[in-house]
C-alpha cells in the first residue's frame, strides 16, 4: 500500500488479538465433571463388560476396577481406551473456548534444560523424603495387584507405556492443565488452583490406595501444582509425574526379580 506516494511498511509480526479468558470456575467444574465421567465411566463400563464375560454376577463400581482387573493386557486396554475418550473431551471443551489457543490453555510451553534439572532435583528430593517417611508402611495390596498385572502381561512394553506415559499425560492435561487453568483465572486464584487440583487428584485415586498413599498423592499434587505455577508449563509436571511412575515400575520389576522386598 502507498500513502502520498510512499510505501507503508508492513509489520514483521502482525499484532495478536487479545486472548479471551478460560472457562470460568463453575464452567470448569461442569466440564471437568463431564470429562471425569467420560474417563472413569469408560473404565467402569469396560470392567463391567469383562466381568460379565467371566461371571454371571458383576458390579458396576469403580472401587473394584483395579482390584478385579489383574490381567496386564486387560489393564492396558482399559487405560488406553479411557485415555482416548477422556482426552477427546478435554480437546473438545478447550477448542470450544474461542480466543484462547490450545497450547495456551493447557500451558504446553517448552522449558529450558536448566529447569528440567531443577525439576529432576525436586523429584529426587521427594522420592527420598517421602520414601523415608513411608518406609515400613504396608502397601502389599497395591504391590501385589501390580506384580500380578506385570506377570500376566504378554507385552510388558505396553504396560510400561500405559503407566509411564498414557496415565501421566491424561492426568496432567486434565488436572494441571484444564482444571488448573480454569481455577487459577477464577476468584480462587493460584493458591486455590493448587489446592483444588491436589484434592481432586487425590480423590481420583481414593478407591485403590490406602490412606497413607493418598497423603503421598496429595503432597505430590501440591508440589506438582506449585511447579506448574512457577514454570507455567505442563511439560514440567508431566516430566515429574512420568518419572515418578517410572520409578514405581522399576520397583515392581525389582520386586519380581527378588532384588528388593
Amino acid at each position: 500500500m502507498r500513502k502520498n506516494g510512499l510505501p507503508i511498511p508492513t509489520p514483521e509480526y502482525p499484532a495478536e488479538k487479545k486472548s479471551s479468558s478460560p472457562w470460568n470456575f463453575w464452567q470448569t467444574i461442569a466440564f471437568g465433571l463431564i470429562i471425569a465421567l467420560a474417563y472413569f465411566g469408560t473404565q467402569i463400563l469396560l470392567n463391567a463388560i469383562i466381568e460379565a464375560r467371566d461371571t454371571v454376577s458383576y458390579s458396576w463400581t469403580y472401587s473394584k476396577l483395579f482390584s478385579s482387573v489383574t490381567s496386564g493386557d486387560v489393564l492396558v486396554a482399559i487405560l488406553f481406551i479411557s485415555f482416548v475418550v477422556g482426552s477427546g473431551f478435554i480437546i473438545l471443551f478447550v477448542k470450544m473456548r474461542k480466543g484462547i489457543s490450545f497450547k495456551e490453555y493447557l500451558a504446553l510451553r517448552s522449558i529450558k534444560i536448566r529447569t528440567y534439572f531443577i525439576v529432576l532435583g525436586i523429584l529426587v528430593a521427594l522420592l527420598i523424603v517421602l520414601g523415608f517417611a513411608t518406609s515400613g508402611l504396608d502397601n502389599s495390596k497395591f504391590t501385589n495387584q501390580w506384580v500380578q498385572a506385570y506377570r500376566s502381561s504378554t507385552i510388558p512394553l505396553l504396560l510400561w507405556m500405559a503407566v509411564v506415559v498414557i496415565g501421566p499425560v491424561f492426568e496432567e492435561i486434565f488436572f494441571r492443565g484444564f482444571l488448573f487453568t480454569g481455577f487459577r483465572e477464577s476468584k480462587v486464584g493460584v493458591t486455590g488452583a493448587i489446592l483444588l487440583t491436589a484434592v481432586l487428584w487425590t480423590f481420583a485415586h481414593a478407591n485403590h490406595y490406602v490412606i497413607w498413599q493418598l497423603i503421598v498423592v496429595f503432597v505430590l499434587g501440591v508440589v506438582f501444582g506449585i511447579v506448574r505455577w512457577r514454570t507455567n508449563s505442563l511439560y514440567a509436571t508431566l516430566s515429574m509425574h512420568s518419572l515418578w511412575n517410572l520409578v514405581s515400575m522399576i520397583q515392581i520389576v525389582l520386586l519380581i526379580q527378588g532384588r528388593i522386598r
